[in-house]
């Protein structure tokens, strides 16, 4: 909102035009991304700023960056709108870069490569330590965030932001069914959408891999969270700061590309599913995803022992994960 008053000005409400927002728009289709952070921008007005990235030919951001920019500053007119009588209409209302819906366009799933480099990785085999994670040696972080939040994503099709904001109670057990409850009741986490609570079994490789054992230890610990040695970052997601440290694992792993990242294990997820013979619906009541049409407005869902069921079914036929199990090395 600060740069879009400096942009702009800084005026009554009732006076701003979708001619603002354009103009607001076209300045973020300029700038690269942390723009603030190249020694020619950071001294600049954001318009300058934009300006010179564009003079001396530095890539501008992402698509989605410019989406989540123009989302932020688009929510205080919605906030406006619904708490002000003289509230214009929303300056940012269809500006939003419109992109390929189909998400395999954005990201392929790892193959099956990727997946063996990632887990035989130093923080899998043996690093120096939690800080020198890329450096062989003789920890195996199994109490450290790093180590369990990847392989989580590869058994739940669950999104990095609800695993990293999971609290020690959100891994909970009925009927004798272990499972994480995706869920915002607390200050500091936040779901997608509605269909995002749901109920994810733990896939028995999790519970294999000791999983469980690090349920006790942050229970008996006593911290609120799954995962208190992963912080929030500047734009208070706690994903942001894990997502950079996993490029950087692709990167010393040897598979980084310009379409992986960590939502890559959801599409990997969604394959194992398709191919261990798990309905489509099944699949999208373990990932999230709303159902269409009338099925929507009917029934309760899925009963968590189903679930269950099509987790127990769920296998990556080329992947061997046993030299992680707990007694291994």
């Amino acid at each position: 909102m600060g740069h879009f008053i400096a942009t702009v000005g800084d005026r009554r409400l009732a006076s701003y035009t979708k001619s603002d927002g354009r103009t607001f728009k076209s300045i973020l289709l300029k700038l690269p991304a942390n723009w603030n952070k190249y020694d020619e921008l950071k001294a600049l007005p954001v318009d300058k700023a934009a300006e010179r990235a564009e003079e001396i030919g530095l890539a501008p951001m992402s698509e989605s960056n410019v989406n989540k920019l123009l989302g932020f500053v688009s929510s205080f007119w919605t906030w406006a709108e619904n708490n002000y009588d003289d509230s214009p209409p929303n300056p940012f209302k269809g500006l939003k870069i419109k992109r390929q819906r189909n998400p395999r366009a954005e990201r392929d799933p790892f193959t099956d490569d990727e997946l063996r480099a990632i887990f035989s990785g130093p923080i899998y085999t043996g690093c120096k330590s939690v800080r020198q994670w890329k450096e062989p040696g003789d920890l195996v972080p199994r109490d450290a965030g790093i180590f369990w939040v990847p392989l989580i994503g590869l058994f739940s099709g669950a999104r990095l932001g609800e695993i990293v904001q999971l609290y020690t109670s959100d891994v909970r057990e009925e009927g004798g069914i272990r499972f994480f409850d995706i869920n915002d009741a607390g200050e500091d986490k936040r779901l997608k959408n509605g269909n995002a609570a749901r109920q994810i079994p733990l896939h028995p490789t999790l519970i294999f891999l000791g999983l469980l054992d690090h349920v006790q230890l942050r229970r008996d610990e006593g911290p609120t969270r799954f995962f208190p040695d992963l912080h929030m970052g500047e734009d208070s997601y706690y994903s942001s700061p894990f997502s950079k440290h996993f490029s950087r694992v692709l990167s010393a792993a040897g598979v980084k590309r310009r379409k992986n990242a960590f939502h890559s294990f959801r599409h990997s997820f969604e394959d194992a599913c398709r191919n261990s013979g798990i309905s489509k619906e099944v699949m999208d009541a373990l990932q999230g995803h709303g159902e269409r049409g009338k099925a929507a407005r009917y029934g309760r869902g899925y009963m968590l022992e189903t679930l269950a069921g099509a987790m127990e079914r769920l296998h990556y036929r080329n992947l061997d994960l046993s030299h992680l199990c707990c007694g291994a090395g």
